[in-house]
């Protein structure tokens, strides 16, 4: 496909390189010519210096003959417009990041007033794993499905597990074992795969059996009923807007003017003026007694930081905003818990975009999610009918290796699959494979 990204910042170039390495070609638009040309120097894209709402630019960039047209720059009024142009001059399908509250208000408005085709929300999507991590405590990570029928949850093995040493083909799990990560190494496990303690989990369940394994392994914790937010940026007011007001919600922020607008509108909130940052201030507000933190402030390192006494004042769960990743890499080891990065959250989302759109006649993509450190794709098809796979039992398809089928949804029915049990038109089909860019179900066969 011929796509065009307008913005260089660090959503526009891992967007660039990914669908590049996936095959597609691209023209990036960024005002900042030092930007446009590092990253030229790493990626074999065309570049363009200029504005995203420059019609001219956005004709040399080859926007009205384009297959795709995606706008990420900072600013939510610029993506609006470029896409709102890039549609008028011809543009297949257009694509805007968009973060701001009041336009989120109003998201259905706003998308068919301007002729955008979709509209991404990362803060959004970043409060959505959020809300799913608190709502599954137990779980490092929770991701979902557009079914709904079944999540996947990453757990880690702790030395004193009581299936360590155990093969997966003894667990009594109910659930699939989708990958696993050791030592940064992930691996698509066979039956004979043995546990070993700091081996990173990931699994594919309904919530209920999920819940009975996390109890059986030893790391079950209750439900979330308090929780400290420090910042009060887009990312928590989303999160705010998802929480049930029955739980115990108490938010630290520096800035006054936002501390008035969050009591505004979450009145259930507990609204603190304070530097979150400042270890006496959380001892303040008695931070050892909330059974999650959630750091979101706008700075990496004080989110880490801040964790870090968390977990030193024994918190059950804490959740940690990080946009650059090479951080993590610096505290590697430390025991942060859950993750969350919106920006990468938004590359994948865009991702799963790209490939639907790519392979639209075919079994389409309706979930996507990079797990294992991005080492491994986890997709969720809707078979076709006209798909090669179907009506045949899986043990006499010539399916690759290291890929898994974790479940298949037939109706309301969840199958686990075992070699007897075929594909059929209309099941939601979800695989895991450290093979990458799947665009279709039938990229699963050699």
């Amino acid at each position: 496909m011929d796509i065009v990204v307008v913005g260089g910042g660090k959503v526009g170039a891992r967007l660039a390189q990914d669908l590049r390495t996936e095959g597609h070609n691209i023209t990036i638009i960024e005002k900042n010519a030092k930007i446009v040309e590092k990253i030229l120097e790493v990626c074999d894209i065309q570049g363009l210096v200029g504005s995203g709402t420059d019609l001219d630019i956005q004709r040399t960039a080859g926007v009205p003959t384009c297959q795709m047209f995606i706008a990420v720059t900072p600013l939510d009024e610029i993506n609006l417009t470029a896409a709102m142009m890039a549609k008028q001059l011809g543009a297949e399908y257009t694509v805007a990041r968009v973060r701001n509250p009041e336009y989120f208000r109003n998201w259905d408005f706003m998308r068919d007033a301007m002729g955008v085709n979709t509209m991404i929300n990362p803060e959004f999507e970043a409060a959505k794993s959020i809300d799913n991590v608190l709502n599954f405590p137990s779980a490092i990570e929770m991701e979902e499905f557009s079914s709904h029928q079944a999540e996947m949850i990453q757990i880690k093995i702790a030395d004193e597990s009581p299936i360590v040493g155990k093969e997966l083909k003894d667990l009594s799990v109910g659930a699939t074992i989708c990958s696993v990560l050791r030592d940064e190494k992930a691996s698509i496990p066979k039956g004979n795969f043995k546990i070993k303690a700091g081996d990173a989990l990931y699994i594919t369940g309904e919530k209920e059996n999920l819940t009975n394994f996390c109890k059986e392994v030893g790391i079950y914790k209750d439900r979330v009923h308090s929780l400290l937010i420090i910042g009060g940026g887009k990312l928590s007011y989303y999160l705010l807007k998802l929480l049930p007001k029955r739980m115990d919600l108490k938010v630290i922020e520096i800035d006054e003017a936002v501390c008035e607008r969050i009591s505004a509108e979450f009145p259930h909130v507990i609204v603190v003026h304070g530097d979150g940052t400042n270890t006496q201030v959380l001892d303040e507000e008695n931070i050892s007694a909330y059974d999650a933190c959630a750091m979101l402030t706008g700075v990496d390192e004080e989110n880490i930081l801040l964790s870090l006494y968390a977990k030193q004042k024994k918190v059950g769960k804490i959740i940690t905003k990080v946009n650059r990743q090479p951080l993590l890499n610096v505290v590697s080891g430390q025991g942060l818990q859950t993750i969350i990065t919106p920006k990468v959250l938004a590359v994948n989302l865009l991702t799963q975009i790209v490939r639907s759109q790519s392979n639209a006649e075919g079994s389409n993509i309706r979930t996507f999610h990079r797990i294992a450190e991005e080492k491994v794709e986890v997709l969720e098809f809707l078979v076709s009918e006209d798909s090669k796979i179907i009506h045949i039992p899986l043990k006499d398809l010539d399916i690759k290796d290291d890929v898994i089928f974790a479940y298949i949804l037939r109706g309301k029915k969840l199958i686990f699959p075992k070699g007897n049990d075929t594909i059929e038109p209309g099941d939601r089909v979800v695989i895991a494979t450290t093979i990458l860019f799947f665009d279709d179900l039938e990229d699963v066969l050699n």
